[in-house]
C-alpha cells in the first residue's frame, strides 16, 4: 500500500483577518430540510382549532403555526377543508380521536381536490406528549437567544417562549395550548421520519465527490502514452482503494420515497389564518387560479391564474408566488403594502434599476437549498458563487430604488426596504465575504474534471503536491530508462512507466510486442492471450506465469493485464509508492479537506444569506406582478373598508381576453358593480344576471370573482382606473358541479351543498358569486331552493354580503315569487335579436333590466341541432307555456310505434268498435283506459288532430 500523507496545516486564506465580517444577527438553521413534502397538523381544543404546517417548498425547513377560534362545528370542518385545499399538503396528520365526520370529508377531498393527500391519524399522546412539547419551546427559546440576551428570557424561558409563540401566531395566551398541541405531533411525525429514513443524500449529490476517487482513468493513462480502453472504463477494486471522506458505493444510494433530507425545522413563522381570505376548494377549482394539465404552449393562451401572474426568474420566487396565489390575504395594510410595491417598481424613475434587478435574478438559485447540504459539488459552488454575485448586483442597483411619488418607504413591503434600506450594506458585506472565500475554487478545471480544483498558489502543501504530480510524467519516462535496462531489445524499446491513481506506479508492455517477443523463444507462449480479465490475472496458464516471471523479465513481476497492455511491477516502482505515494489521492485529498474549511467558514455567512435569498423571493415575486400589469395594462385597484361597495370599471377576464385575443377576436369589457352604480352612491348589494344562454354570463360572474382575488394577491387588475375593491373575507361560489365516479353525489347534491356551505360562511364582508342555483332538478323545486336562498341572503339589510347571480328562472319576476321588499338591481345581457329562425347576436355588454328569456332554440340551431327536432321542440314549449301540452305525432316516431297508431286507429274506427262503444271517440277512451294510460296515448285528442 501507498503511504498516506501526514497532517497538513490549516489554510491561511480561511482564517484572513482582511476578510470582511457580517454584522446582522439572526436566526441560524439546525439541518437540513425536504424539498417535497408539505405536512399539516391538525388539533381540535374544544373551540380552539390548531394548525402546524411543514412548508419546506416555501422556505427550506420552516415551520408554520397558526390558531383560529372561529367555530368550525361538525359535521361541515369548512376551516379544516380551506386549509387543506390552500396550502395543499402531501400528509395531514389528525387525533385518532379526531371527530369521524372530518375524517369523512378529508377522505372524499381526497378522492377529489386533495388526490395525493396521506391521511395520518396520530395517536392521542402525540398531541399531548410533553416531551414534544417542550421540544417545541425550546426551539422558540433557542431562536430567543439567537436574537436577544435578555434576563426575563433566562428567568423563564418557557414562559417567555409562550409569549413569543402568542406574537408569532397572533393568538391569545388561551389559544396556545392548541398551537403547541399540533405542532408537537408534527415533530413527532418528523421524528419519526428521521429515525426510519435518516438522511441520506440525494441520488448523484456523492458522485461529485466519488469522481475524486474513481475518476476516469483516461486522462492519467494519456499522460503517460498508454491507450487502454478496457482499464479507462472500470472501477478499481475495493481491496486496492483507499477509503477517504465517502464510501465508493455512495453514489448508488438512493433516496426515500418522500424525497426527505433530515426533515429539521429551521424556523418557525406565522401561519394567519384570519389574515388569509376564505377559498374553498371548488372555487379554487372554477376560478382556475392553478391549470391542471401541465404549462401550455407558448402560443396558446395562459389556462390558469399562476400561469398568466408567473413572469417570476427563480424557483423560489415561483413558490412564494404560488403561496400568495393559494392563500390571498385579508389584511388590507398588507395588500396596500403589495400594490404600492409594484406601483414603484412600475414607476419611470426605477426603471434602469428593475430592468438590471430582472437580468440578475435570471442567475440566483435557492441559497436556502445549496446552504442546507452538507456536502457541496462543483456544480453547487458554482451555483453559489453565481447567486452571491447576482445578489450583490442587486443590492447594489437597489441603492437607486425610490418609491413612488406621494408615498414613501413605510408603506412599501418591508422585505423590500430591507434591501434598500440599512441592511442592505449588511448583505453586500455578506455577499462579497461568501464571493471570497468562493474565490480559491477554479470553475473552469472543476467542470473539467468533474470534482472542486482548487486553484494554484493557495495552499503550499497542496502546491508542492501538485508540482509533484505535475512532473510525473517526464520522471517516469527516465525511469522507464532505468527499468528497461537488462531486458531484451525488442521489449526495453517498448517499456512505458506509468501512474494511476489508488494502483501505484506500474510498467506496461503491448501484449502485442509480448507476443511476438515469445514467438522467437524455444517454447512458444500461446496462452498468453488467455486471460483478458484486469482484474484476475491469476487464471493465466502456468506457462504464461513461468514466462512472465523475473527471470523471463528481469526485475519485474506480473501486476495484472488487460486485453491490450501487460502491467508489471518492480523494485523501483515500489520505492514509488513509498516515496511519492498516490499523488492525484493526496491532491483529491488536501483539496477536500480546503473545501471543508471553506464550508465551515461560510457558516456564520448561512443567516444573512439565506435572510437575503427569501428578500430575493420576494422581489421576484412582486416584479412578476409588476411585469404582468405592464405587459397587460392593469390598473392599481384601491381596497376600501370591508362591506363597502365594488365598483370594477370595465372589468375584463384576465385569463379569457387572451384566449379571445389568440382567435383574432376583440374582448368587450363591463362596469361591475354590487352596493353602487358608482362609487359614491348607494345601490342593493345583490344583482341578479338574466340573459340568453352563451351571452357571457358566467363569464361575467367569473371576471368579479377572479379580479377580486386577484387584488388581495396584491396585483393590479384587469379594469380602467378607478376600481375600488372592499376587504373581502372570502370569495364563496356555486358555479360548477363536477360530478365523478369518486364521489358517491349526484349534479344536484353537490350544487345542494356548495350553497349550504355560502349560506354557512357568508358574512357582511364576503363577495358572493352564483350562477344557475337549482338547474340540476325539476324546474318548480329548483326556482323554489333558488328563491329561498337568495331572500336569505338578501334581507339581511346592511348586514347583506354582496351577491352576484346567475340565472334562467324567469318565473321568478313573472310570477312575482321574489318578496317584495327584496332590494336587488337586475341586470341582463344585451343581445341583438332578429326574431323567427335567426340566430341571436351577443354583445356580451350588461344593461340594467331583466331578459325576456333565455332564446334556447336560436341557440340550439346555431349550435346545428336539426330543423326536425326545432320544430318538434317549439310546439312543445308552446303548450307548456299555455298549460294545454298539445301532443302530436312525431315525424321522427321510430316505425314501429307508427304502425302501432295505425292499428289503433283502425280499430277505433271500424264499425264494430263504433257501434260496440257508441263513437269511435268512445273506443279511443277505452284503448287509453286498457293500454293508453302506460304509453301516453293521447286519447280522444288524436282524432280532434286530424290523426
Amino acid at each position: 500500500m501507498m503511504n498516506s500523507t501526514p497532517s497538513r496545516p490549516t489554510s491561511s486564506w480561511v482564517n484572513n483577518p482582511a476578510r470582511p465580517a457580517s454584522r446582522l444577527a439572526l436566526i441560524s438553521t439546525a439541518g437540513n430540510a425536504n424539498t417535497s413534502t408539505t405536512i399539516l397538523s391538525v388539533h381540535y381544543d374544544h373551540d380552539l382549532l390548531g394548525i402546524s404546517l411543514y412548508a419546506p417548498d416555501q422556505s427550506n425547513g420552516t415551520l408554520f403555526l397558526g390558531t383560529r377560534d372561529d367555530p368550525d362545528p361538525a359535521p361541515y370542518h369548512d376551516l379544516v377543508l380551506a386549509v387543506a385545499a390552500q396550502h395543499s399538503p402531501t400528509v395531514i396528520l389528525v387525533s385518532a380521536t379526531a371527530p369521524p365526520t372530518m375524517l369523512a370529508l378529508l377522505e372524499r377531498d381526497r378522492g377529489n381536490h386533495l388526490a395525493q393527500v396521506v391521511i395520518e391519524p396520530r395517536p392521542q399522546a402525540h398531541y399531548r406528549n410533553p416531551f414534544a412539547r417542550t421540544r417545541v419551546l425550546t426551539e422558540v427559546v433557542n431562536i430567543q437567544h439567537r436574537r436577544s440576551t435578555s434576563s426575563a428570557i433566562m428567568a423563564d424561558p418557557m414562559q417567555s417562549a409562550r409569549a413569543t409563540l402568542a406574537e408569532i401566531t397572533g393568538s391569545q395566551p388561551e389559544e396556545i395550548p392548541a398551537c403547541i398541541a399540533s405542532a408537537s405531533a408534527l415533530c413527532e411525525y418528523l421524528s419519526a421520519l428521521r429515525d426510519s429514513i435518516g438522511a441520506p443524500l440525494e441520488p448523484g449529490e456523492a458522485s461529485d465527490d466519488t469522481a475524486n476517487v474513481t475518476a476516469s482513468r483516461h486522462t492519467f493513462l494519456s499522460r503517460f502514452g498508454i491507450a487502454d480502453p478496457e482499464l479507462e472504463s472500470i472501477h478499481t477494486d475495493a481491496r486496492l482503494t483507499r477509503h477517504l471522506h465517502l464510501p465508493l458505493d455512495t453514489a448508488a444510494s438512493t433516496a426515500p420515497t418522500l424525497g426527505a433530507r433530515n426533515f429539521h425545522v429551521c424556523r418557525l413563522a406565522p401561519l394567519n389564518l384570519a389574515d388569509t381570505m376564505e377559498l374553498e376548494p371548488a372555487a379554487m377549482e372554477s376560478l382556475g387560479l392553478f391549470t391542471s394539465s401541465g404549462s401550455t404552449q407558448a402560443h396558446a393562451a395562459p389556462s390558469g391564474v399562476f400561469e398568466l401572474l408567473d413572469h417570476t426568474r427563480t424557483r423560489h420566487g415561483r413558490a412564494l408566488l404560488r403561496r400568495w396565489i393559494s392563500c390571498p390575504l385579508h389584511n388590507q395594510e398588507k395588500i396596500e403594502r403589495r400594490l404600492q410595491t409594484v406601483s414603484a417598481l412600475l414607476h419611470a424613475q426605477n426603471r434602469a434599476t428593475v430592468q438590471v434587478v430582472r437580468g440578475s435574478l435570471v442567475h440566483v438559485r435557492d441559497m436556502t437549498a445549496l446552504l442546507s447540504r452538507p456536502i457541496l459539488a462543483h456544480t453547487h459552488w458554482r451555483s453559489l458563487q453565481d447567486t452571491a454575485d447576482a445578489a450583490a448586483k442587486i443590492v447594489e442597483a437597489l441603492a437607486h430604488f425610490q418609491p413612488a411619488p406621494g408615498t414613501t418607504a413605510d408603506q412599501l413591503d418591508p422585505e423590500l426596504v430591507e434591501l434598500v434600506g440599512e441592511s442592505a450594506n449588511t448583505y453586500m458585506e455578506a455577499c462579497r465575504e461568501a464571493l471570497y472565500l468562493i474565490s480559491p475554487i477554479d470553475m473552469e478545471c472543476s467542470r473539467a474534471e468533474n470534482r472542486v480544483v482548487i486553484k494554484p498558489g493557495i495552499d503550499p502543501a497542496l502546491g508542492d503536491i501538485k508540482t509533484k504530480y505535475d512532473a510525473l510524467p517526464e520522471y517516469l519516462r527516465d525511469l522507464a530508462t532505468e527499468c528497461s535496462q537488462g531486458l531484451p531489445d525488442s521489449l526495453a524499446e517498448h517499456l512505458l512507466c506509468l501512474y494511476i491513481p489508488q494502483i501505484g506506479y506500474l510498467a506496461a508492455i503491448s501484449r502485442n510486442i509480448l507476443a511476438e517477443y515469445a514467438s522467437t523463444l524455444p517454447t512458444p507462449l500461446s496462452t498468453l492471450s488467455a486471460s483478458s480479465d484486469p482484474q484476475q490475472p491469476q487464471q493465466q496458464s502456468s506457462s504464461s506465469r513461468d514466462f512472465l516471471t523475473p527471470f523471463a523479465i528481469p526485475g519485474l513481476e506480473l501486476a495484472f493485464a488487460t486485453s491490450s497492455n501487460v502491467y508489471f511491477k518492480g523494485p523501483l516502482l515500489r520505492d514509488l509508492d513509498i516515496e511519492l505515494g498516490d499523488l492525484f489521492g493526496m491532491i483529491v485529498d488536501r483539496e477536500i479537506e480546503l473545501v471543508f474549511e471553506l464550508r465551515e467558514a461560510m457558516r456564520h455567512l448561512e443567516p444573512v444569506l439565506r435572510v437575503l435569498d427569501e428578500h430575493l423571493a420576494t422581489l421576484d415575486a412582486h416584479l412578476a406582478l409588476a411585469e404582468v400589469a405592464e405587459q397587460y395594462g392593469y390598473s392599481m385597484p384601491t381596497i376600501v373598508e370591508p362591506g363597502s361597495p365594488l365598483y370594477l370599471p370595465q372589468a375584463r377576464h384576465p385569463l379569457l381576453e387572451h384566449v379571445i385575443a389568440y382567435a383574432g377576436e376583440t374582448y368587450i369589457p363591463n362596469d361591475i358593480s354590487l352596493g353602487s352604480t358608482k362609487p359614491d352612491a348607494t345601490a342593493p348589494r345583490l344583482a341578479i344576471l338574466t340573459g340568453p344562454n352563451a351571452s357571457g354570463k358566467s363569464a361575467l360572474l367569473h371576471t368579479a370573482a377572479l379580479i377580486v382575488v386577484m387584488a388581495h394577491i396584491g396585483s393590479y387588475v384587469p379594469t380602467d382606473a378607478g376600481a375600488t375593491i372592499p376587504l373581502t373575507d372570502g370569495v364563496l361560489m356555486r358555479i360548477t358541479s363536477h360530478e365523478s365516479a369518486s364521489i358517491a353525489q349526484s349534479a344536484f347534491l353537490i350544487e345542494l351543498e356548495q350553497m349550504s356551505y355560502i349560506l354557512r360562511r357568508a358574512t357582511r364582508d364576503s363577495l358572493i358569486v352564483i350562477d344557475e342555483f337549482g338547474k340540476g332538478t325539476c324546474a318548480p323545486d329548483g326556482m323554489g331552493m333558488f328563491a329561498a336562498c337568495i331572500e336569505y341572503l338578501a334581507c339581511r339589510g346592511p348586514d347583506a354580503p354582496l351577491t352576484l347571480v346567475a340565472t334562467h328562472f324567469h318565473g321568478l319576476f313573472e310570477q312575482e315569487i321574489l318578496c317584495a321588499g327584496i332590494e336587488m338591481e337586475l341586470l341582463s345581457m344585451r343581445v341583438l335579436n332578429g326574431g323567427g329562425n335567426e340566430v341571436p347576436v351577443c354583445l356580451y355588454q350588461t344593461v340594467a333590466g331583466r331578459a325576456d328569456g333565455s332564446l334556447a332554440l336560436q341557440c340550439a340551431r346555431a349550435a346545428g341541432i336539426p330543423s326536425s327536432i326545432l320544430n318538434r321542440a317549439m310546439d312543445a314549449e308552446k303548450a307548456i307555456r299555455d298549460e294545454e301540452p298539445y301532443i302530436q305525432q312525431s315525424p321522427y316516431r321510430p316505425e314501429p310505434e307508427k304502425a302501432l297508431l295505425q292499428l289503433v286507429k283502425r280499430f277505433t274506427c271500424s264499425p264494430n268498435s263504433i257501434r260496440d262503444y257508441g263513437s269511435a271517440e268512445a273506443a279511443a277512451e277505452r284503448v287509453m283506459e286498457v293500454y293508453g294510460q302506460t304509453r301516453g296515448w293521447p286519447g280522444t285528442r288524436f282524432f280532434k288532430d286530424g290523426n
